[in-house]
């Protein structure tokens, strides 16, 4: 637990940096080079981006199954793994909606309520404490949402790592393109993600009593021992 604290705050650090630096540096760059390349102009960018939605509201379900699944004495290691996932994706739902708040930060454009932006009013930067659907960008709860998710898969799935990596990279790229978000939103969404994934699926995977998980060697089940203290 010591060993998890410690590359959190590792991984909180450097995003800190990233942060500072896209904001300085990158985050204008990058909203007028998807500008001027006519990035929007590409509508599948817009659905790609959209896939963390469809997660989000597949969770009350996801509950419901699970819920008449254990009164019915069913009950197993994919069963944790959707337990694990749908509980990372609330918390992360409710954290991100709270840093939203206390950072209030300008959308690179104008989506909701006549909303300041970059690209419209030149509007640029934080409004500490700000509420209002025109302060949302920071962090990005898309990316956020997905990264829990996938951080969920890669712990309880170990071969489809690969995979969650490129859902992950194709979220961001719909949100780079369609200039949604802010560099630096997606960094910090993506941390939190991470930070939040991987917590409940330690937690979760530290526990018994919910089936018996498959061997490390199909593929289907958490890291064996040997693979956990490379990664401690």
């Amino acid at each position: 637990m010591k060993g998890m604290l410690y590359r959190h705050l590792l991984l909180i650090m450097i995003t800190t940096v990233l942060v500072i630096i896209c904001y300085h540096w990158v985050d204008k760059a990058v909203v007028y080079y998807a500008v001027n390349h006519h990035l929007p102009d590409y509508r599948l960018l817009h659905h790609i981006q959209r896939l963390p939605e469809l997660f989000i509201v597949l969770v009350p379900l996801g509950y419901l199954i699970l819920l008449i699944r254990w009164h019915y004495g069913y009950g197993n290691y994919h069963d944790k793994f959707a337990l694990s996932i749908m509980t990372a994706l609330l918390i992360t739902v409710a954290f991100t909606d709270e840093l939203k708040f206390i950072f209030g930060r300008y959308w690179p454009n104008t989506y909701v309520e006549d909303n300041l932006s970059l690209l419209r009013n030149g509007a640029y930067g934080f409004n500490w404490f700000h509420s209002g659907k025109g302060y949302r960008s920071f962090p990005s709860g898309h990316t956020a949402t997905i990264f829990a998710a996938m951080t969920v898969v890669g712990w309880f799935y170990p071969k489809m790592r690969f995979l969650a990596i490129i859902v992950c990279s194709l979220v961001i790229l719909g949100l780079i393109g369609m200039h949604y978000h802010f560099v630096s939103d997606i960094i910090a969404g993506a941390c939190l993600g991470t930070l939040i994934g991987d917590a409940v699926s330690r937690i979760s995977l530290s526990e018994r009593g919910i089936g018996e998980a498959p061997s490390p060697s199909s593929g289907l089940g958490p890291p064996s021992p040997a693979s956990r203290r490379r990664q401690q």
